[in-house]
């Protein structure tokens, strides 16, 4: 509440008016702030607004906390990383995993993981199965491919991708020449 007297009507007042973060993404949002004054004079009892621009810094993405590893293909050997939203979506965001190449480094268990309003910011964990293929073909780099399918705009069809994994080869390719001894008799 602002209070002007005959002795302070010509001294601003500041008002300080905070945007609350939503961490929706919504978009800039306009709205109005309202004015009214009341006075004995009857030439001050006014009403107006002012309109304000909140500027949204909320931004849909699709966070990965995982980080490029070396592993050896017979280890027998898992990994894992964790997969979180940047902000809250509007509805179900659906987040398919795929292996750039399964016969290297498989997704174990669900190959879909699904956020909501209210599990987004809660990181879900992602379990990678390095597979022994028997195929000397030395160190393959491999990754993870993470598409979203909403119905919220924002989300609907990001990507994301995972840093490299080098699945390092334990086959090596020979050739093994054994000799027969053949005797010769006259």
């Amino acid at each position: 509440k602002l209070t002007f007297t005959p002795e302070n009507w010509n001294v601003a007042q500041k008002i300080t008016v905070n945007g609350i973060d939503d961490l929706v993404v919504d978009g800039d949002q306009v709205s109005d702030l309202k004015f009214k004054a009341t006075s004995e004079d009857q030439n001050f009892n006014i009403e107006d607004k002012l309109e304000i621009t909140t500027i949204d810094n909320d931004v849909a993405e699709i966070l990965i906390v995982a980080k490029g590893e070396e592993i050896m293909e017979n280890s027998g050997d898992s990994r894992e990383f964790k997969v979180v939203l940047a902000s809250q979506p509007q509805s179900q965001v659906r987040i398919k995993l795929k292996s750039s190449d399964e016969s290297e480094l498989k997704i174990y268990g669900q190959q879909t993981i699904i956020f909501n309003e209210e599990n987004w910011n809660v990181p879900q964990t992602v379990i990678l199965q390095v597979v022994d293929d028997n195929y000397a073909d030395g160190t393959q780099i491999v990754h993870v491919d993470l598409t979203a399918a909403s119905e919220d705009k924002n989300f609907d069809g990001l990507k994301a991708v995972t840093p490299d994994y080098s699945i390092l080869d334990n086959e090596s390719a020979s050739i093994t020449l054994t000799a027969e001894k053949t005797i010769f008799k006259p």
